[in-house]
C-alpha cells in the first residue's frame, strides 16, 4: 500500500497538552525488512518542516492513494527533492512531526515491515512519564500513562484491523 504526503502532526490527540508541539516530538522509523524504492520505502521532504503545516491530504484518508506533483508544487513544495529512505534491517530514519512525508506502493515481492515510533521530550507535555531526569532513571508510576489513544483504559483490547484497507492500491 501507499501512504499519501502528509505531515504527523494532524494525527497528535490533545495538542493542548504540548507545550512545544512542533519541537518537543520526534519519530524513528526501524526497518524490520531492507526498504528500497521498489517496494514503496519512506519517502521525505529535507527542509519541509520549516514551512509549517500544510494541510496536505486532509481532504481524505492518508493510508492510500498517492499525491500528485502538481499538489506537492501547490503546497510550496518540490517533487524534485523527495528523498527515498532505502533502509537495510535494523537502519533507523527520524524525522518531526511537520517532516512532509509518504511513500509509493511495493510493487515488489517483498515485505517492507518497517516500526514507528513516537518520542516526546518530556518537559515538552503534561502527557506519559518521565523515563529519565537530569540523567537519572526515572521509576514509573504503579499506572501506565498513555500519550495517546485513551480508549484503552476502556477497551483494553486486543484489536484486529476488520477492513482491508491495505489492499486498495
Amino acid at each position: 500500500t501507499s501512504y499519501r504526503y502528509h505531515q504527523d502532526i494532524r494525527f497528535r490527540e490533545h495538542p493542548e497538552d504540548f507545550f512545544d508541539i512542533e519541537g518537543g516530538c520526534l519519530n524513528m522509523g526501524l526497518a524490520n525488512d531492507p526498504q528500497t524504492d521498489d517496494n514503496g520505502a519512506l519517502r521525505l521532504i529535507p527542509g519541509s518542516h520549516r514551512n509549517g503545516y500544510l494541510g496536505l491530504s486532509d481532504d481524505g484518508p492518508v493510508m492510500t492513494g498517492t499525491n500528485s506533483e502538481e499538489e506537492l508544487r501547490a503546497a510550496g513544495l518540490d517533487p524534485g527533492s523527495i528523498v527515498v529512505c532505502e533502509l537495510e534491517p535494523g537502519d533507523i530514519v527520524l524525522w518531526t512531526l511537520l517532516t512532509v512525508h509518504g511513500s509509493a506502493p511495493n510493487t515488489s515481492t517483498r515485505d517492507r515491515r518497517f516500526n514507528i515510533n513516537s518520542y516526546v521530550r518530556a518537559d515538552s507535555t503534561e502527557r506519559g512519564e518521565w523515563a529519565f531526569k537530569n540523567g537519572d532513571s526515572t521509576p514509573l508510576g504503579a499506572e501506565p500513562q498513555l500519550c495517546k489513544y485513551e480508549d484503552l483504559y476502556r477497551k483494553p483490547g486486543p484489536y484486529y484491523a476488520e477492513d482491508e484497507w491495505w489492499l486498495e492500491n
